[in-house]
């Protein structure tokens, strides 16, 4: 949101909508600290809330339309919301076999931990959105034109060494909830697992994977 505000100027507004409480009122903290007051944060699901008719002149979300139930709806109600020639602009994840930073650990963790099945295709998830034509055909039978869906691979940090790569997976995608609930041993043998795994991907400022994205743009007609 700050960097949105930064683009938009002090003559415009940001209105920014999530379900986590958490997260809004940390992104309420980080806009009070730089003192920028043209924008609002709200708790509604963009799927369904009753935005202002044409009133937008931009959608933006990172790694967040993952997880519209009826992404057709959401998309056709957020453009509702924007003024024609408007812009959508999103970042989700791709393939998530191409993001080895969350496969190659999970499969590690799967040989000492039972881990949950893959959600059906398209279900509401981190994936949901992993295959291009999916992204289109949403899209498209929500009313967008000027569709653009492009990939972004890049390796980036998940950690400073090992250990802290270990935990921070270890709190992520499927491999979270069972092991949070596993008890300490398993969760020690685990994360020894994750820590040996690793190790080849260590350098000198951390432990460094792959990352694969789609960055996505569209037009309201």
């Amino acid at each position: 949101s700050l960097g949105l505000l930064q683009r938009i100027g002090p003559s415009g507004s940001l209105l920014a909508v999530d379900l986590s409480r958490i997260m809004l009122n940390r992104a309420v903290e980080r806009a009070e600290e730089a003192g920028a007051s043209n924008a609002k944060f709200v708790e509604v699901d963009a799927q369904v809330h009753d935005f202002p008719a044409g009133f937008f002149d931009a959608a933006y979300s990172r790694f967040g339309i993952m997880f519209f139930e009826d992404p057709v709806t959401a998309f056709r109600n957020i453009r509702s919301a924007l003024n024609p020639g408007a812009r959508l602009a999103f970042v989700c994840w791709a393939d998530r076999q191409e993001n080895s930073w969350i496969s190659y650990p999970a499969r590690v963790a799967r040989q000492l931990l039972e881990l949950p099945d893959a959600p059906p295709e398209g279900a509401p998830g981190m994936f949901s959105m992993e295959k291009e034509g999916r992204i289109r055909h949403i899209l498209q039978d929500a009313g967008w034109s000027g569709i653009s869906v492009e990939v972004f691979e890049t390796e980036n940090l998940i950690g400073s060494d090992v250990e802290d790569a270990a935990d921070f997976i270890s709190k992520m995608g499927p491999m979270s909830e069972p092991f949070a609930k596993a008890e300490p041993l398993l969760q020690e043998k685990i994360l020894t697992a994750l820590k040996e795994a690793l190790q080849p991907y260590e350098a000198s400022d951390g432990v460094r994977m792959k990352f694969c994205n789609w960055i996505v743009s569209a037009v309201s007609p």
